[in-house]
């Protein structure tokens, strides 16, 4: 039996808040969090530099809070919002029910969102993790570079993220349809595997338990942004300029290849034997 809500979803902590939440409460509730964000920020840069010391200190209190609490809080109810909007929820999916870790008590199948969104998501991302390099990069010394630097890998590995969900989208969409239909041929790229087979463990461990291929494809983006704020920066501190740029030298081939191998990790989910638009509970 499946539906829309959580009802018979297995939520160890704060199920009742959970599941009398309302998709578009949620979702509003995380959008104008990051969106309130995002004006801090941008006041920031704007306005912040001309204030007098002591308000510019409260200022970049508050924008130090927003960025500890902010992201995190909006991830939490733009995700859950998309799980109750695009979702429809079904019961455990039995994969190894005597593991020492349980795995997938709650199943759920997405309405996949088209590739044009995807794209759109992309370069917002990676506009905004731009925007802390040019900061850092026009006033190494300022006492916002922390918080400038936090910002600018929340953006960057959200970019990562978001490139790896394209590709993996994509090399899915050129396999045959968009969506397993009740009683309907299986996806014509799981035809390529066998039936059961150690490989296929590993990549649905890889790629549908963990997603680790778009979690690898974040990493490989944010070692290539510290490796480009790194060579910004350089100048402005002569002592480790050597260092700094050694460091540098070895982040950037290693986030390239990071993200290469995460990229083509995203192409081969066929392999793992399940739908691309299902999920499972990690427990």
């Amino acid at each position: 039996m499946t539906g829309k809500g959580l009802e018979d979803a297995t939520i160890p902590v704060g199920g009742s808040f959970w599941r009398a939440a309302r998709e578009n409460a949620l979702l509003v509730a995380g959008y104008v969090l990051i969106g309130l964000h995002l004006v801090l920020l941008v006041v920031d840069a704007l306005v912040a530099p001309g204030l007098a010391y002591r308000e510019r200190q409260r200022w970049g209190s508050a924008v130090l809070l927003s960025t500890v609490i902010a992201p995190i809080f909006s991830m939490c109810l733009l995700l859950v919002g998309e799980l109750l909007r695009r979702g429809t929820w079904g019961g455990a999916s039995g994969h190894k029910p005597d593991a020492l870790l349980p795995q997938g008590s709650n199943t759920v199948d997405l309405r996949m969102v088209p590739l044009a969104w995807h794209l759109v998501w992309l370069l917002a991302a990676f506009a905004a993790s731009v925007v802390p390099l040019v900061m850092i990069a026009e006033d190494p010394w300022s006492e916002r570079f922390t918080v400038w630097t936090v910002n600018g890998i929340i953006a960057v590995g959200t970019a990562g993220a978001i490139l790896g969900s394209t590709v993996k989208k994509y090399a899915w969409l050129r396999g045959g349809s968009t969506r397993f239909q009740p009683e309907a041929v299986a996806h014509p790229a799981l035809a390529k595997r066998a039936e059961s087979s150690r490989s296929q463990g590993f990549w649905r461990w890889v790629g549908y338990r963990w997603r680790l291929d778009l979690w690898c494809c974040a990493l490989g983006l944010v070692a290539l942004w510290f490796a480009a704020q790194m060579l910004l920066t350089r100048d402005a501190f002569e002592s480790s300029t050597q260092s700094t740029t050694t460091v540098a030298f070895v982040l950037l081939p290693g986030g390239a290849l990071l993200t290469l191998v995460a990229l083509w990790a995203a192409t081969q989910f066929w392999r793992s034997g399940e739908d691309l638009a299902g999920g499972e509970s990690v427990a």
